[in-house]
């Protein structure tokens, strides 16, 4: 990495920023030609044909995996093609577990007053949603006092007795029997003769009346004591019960890609406790060694961080960030991209080979020519790729990198971004007359897009329709449609990065000189976060909820830095408030009466609104 983290002498972004600690800024010479392209290589060979992925549901005994018994969910894919998810193919095993309420009851001395004039007890009951044997306030559903007989001498105390209700006509799958009545013989014991009421506080349903449902498409209005597993490859709204009774279960679980959205009625909220959500870029921690940190990109779910350090290193984090492991790189890399697994990555230096990588980072192997490339982008399975190289042509591949196919006219290329399935594409060239370029086949043609300017920065959502755009003046321009029309959105003085989340409605720049800047609002308003410092890469995962950044210091080497969502402790009441989920995700939901609804289980990583 050299002086100023910038190989591109013709490219004045990066210098810019730096300016005050490189030195003066000469003028910029004249462009040279375009050379003439090279002679396209020959086809490769296609590809094997891609395994299909294939779920298998089965019922699972009551046992060390779901004590209630439940659901057995394997996933994996069908290597010989036989249509059936044999034993070896498995490679992914969840288990959507039933669930049993326990019923609680805490009893207090009640001092006299409103409730009772001369004292007595406080009985308050519900059923123990999150499982923890203490009954909590947000448990609670129902509160009775038995109070004292009068002051004087013949006033007598209240008592109460709590036994086991067995199954039966007073509580379907027993419970609690409570009786309350005042101490006639004055023994401190509630004889029969005493009890003045009966109160019964029930279990929830139990796990073996649990049914489940595969769901493939929305959206499902959800009944009590019911499971949905949602086994397509797109988001499933489901809707909670309108009328459930407290205690009443529901348990959703995402075992394929596809992850779901629970949507709630007037007055309904869900206690989410510690699920993810909530407001993001607040609390910075600084995470790994110190070191010259430079460019940085992320997995999907931010568990993948990937980071060059000068001169020349390349960094990987399995952990978000916790730890490090130090790669070999084979050239002084500058940009890179990754699947949204974090398994295939592909590198490119400013006059080198590209550079591909299928485990995550460990080895690599160099792969077309060299050139000066500017930048970089990869489909979510990693297959489809795309390189920009500065007066050179956009490149495209299909395999992974393997082999790479010439598109589009030889131009000053700065940067290059891809939807998740690999077909939208845009891309920035440089000069008073670069232009936005897009394409909606993979790269094969190219239109040129949005007014002249010389354009340097670009971060798009997985769609590939919301985009965000920087000039080398720092002027941000934004888009919904794929690149058609664009929306002056104001500057971010010393603009260095941008990463946008998968739905492109949270965005993140760094600032050479300055803070990091976070969008909530697909880039119409930013608000500063963090410290003044000068900010190098930025990352982003696909839900929003998880930032990276790397910094600079010109006297030193830094640390990197993470934030993630502050715990939002309940939803929006109404159907405003929603808790949403990608693939490999489940939650089990409890309702605990005043229109609430308890999150009392949960795997993956959720966004709350």
């Amino acid at each position: 990495m050299r002086s100023c983290f910038s190989r591109r002498a013709g490219l004045a972004f990066v210098t810019l920023a730096f300016l005050a600690a490189c030195g003066g800024n000469g003028s910029d010479g004249d462009a040279g030609a375009p050379g003439a392209p090279g002679t396209p290589g020959a086809p490769g060979s296609p590809g094997e044909d891609g395994l299909s992925s294939l779920i298998q549901t089965t019922a699972e005994a009551a046992g060390a995996n779901c004590a209630q018994g439940g659901h057995r969910i394997d996933s994996g894919l069908d290597a010989n093609a036989n249509g059936v998810l044999d034993t070896a193919e498995i490679t992914h095993t969840r288990y959507a577990c039933h669930t049993v309420s326990v019923s609680l009851v805490a009893v207090q001395d009640e001092a006299p007053g409103a409730h009772c004039a001369t004292g007595g007890k406080r009985f308050s009951a519900g059923l123990d949603a999150n499982g923890d044997g203490v009954l909590q306030a947000a448990e609670v559903s129902s509160i009775g006092y038995v109070c004292n007989g009068g002051t004087g001498a013949a006033g007598l105390n209240s008592l109460t007795a709590m036994s086991s209700e067995p199954s039966g006509t007073h509580c379907a799958v027993g419970g609690l029997r409570i009786s309350v009545g005042l101490d006639a013989n004055r023994n401190g014991v509630l004889d029969p003769a005493e009890v003045g009421s009966t109160e019964f506080v029930c279990n929830g349903a139990p796990g073996g009346l649990m049914a489940w449902e595969e769901v493939t498409a929305g959206p499902i209005q959800a009944t009590s004591n019911r499971g949905y597993l949602v086994a397509g490859g797109d988001q499933v709204e489901i809707t909670l019960p309108a009328n459930p009774a407290i205690g009443d279960v529901v348990q959703i679980t995402a075992a394929g890609r596809g992850g779901w959205r629970i949507a709630q009625h007037a007055g309904q909220s869900i206690l989410t406790q510690s699920l993810d959500g909530g407001e993001i870029g607040i609390n910075w921690l600084a995470q790994g060694p110190s070191l010259d940190w430079g460019e940085l990109v992320s997995s999907a779910d931010g568990s993948r961080l990937f980071a060059f350090t000068g001169p020349g290193r390349l960094y990987t984090s399995a952990d978000a960030g916790l730890s490090w492991v130090e790669r070999t790189p084979i050239a002084q890399w500058e940009e890179l991209a990754t699947s949204a697994d974090g398994v295939r990555l592909v590198a490119a230096p400013w006059g080198g080979q590209l550079h591909v990588s299928t485990d995550a980072g460990v080895t690599w192997t160099a792969r077309e020519s060299t050139r000066n490339w500017t930048g970089v982008a990869s489909s979510a399975d990693g297959l489809r790729l795309v390189a920009a190289a500065w007066s050179g042509q956009m490149h495209t591949s299909t395999d992974g990198g393997v082999s790479w196919t010439p598109r589009d006219s030889a131009r000053t290329w700065t940067a290059v971004v891809s939807s998740a399935d690999g077909q939208r594409l845009a891309a920035t060239t440089a000069g008073v007359n670069g232009r936005i370029y897009t394409s909606s086949d993979g790269g094969v043609t190219w239109t040129p897009r949005a007014v002249a300017a010389d354009w340097q920065r670009l971060a798009g959502s997985a769609d590939g329709l919301r985009l965000i755009a920087a000039t080398s003046s720092y002027q941000l321009y934004t888009s919904t449609d794929g690149g058609e029309t664009w929306t002056a959105r104001g500057t971010l003085p010393n603009l260095l990065r941008l990463a946008s989340s998968a739905d492109g409605s949270r965005l993140l720049a760094s600032t050479a000189i300055g803070r990091l800047y976070l969008s909530t609002d697909s880039g119409v308003t930013w608000t500063p976060h963090a410290t003044s410092a000068s900010w190098m890469g930025v990352a982003m995962s696909a839900d929003g909820n998880f930032l990276a950044a790397t910094r600079y210091d010109f006297g030193g080497p830094e640390q990197m830095y993470t934030s993630r969502a502050l715990p939002k402790n309940s939803t929006t009441v109404g159907p405003s408030g929603a808790v949403s989920a990608g693939g490999q995700s489940s939650i089990t939901l409890q309702y605990v009466g005043g229109g609430r609804f308890l999150a009392t289980a949960s795997s993956g990583s959720f966004s709350v609104k």
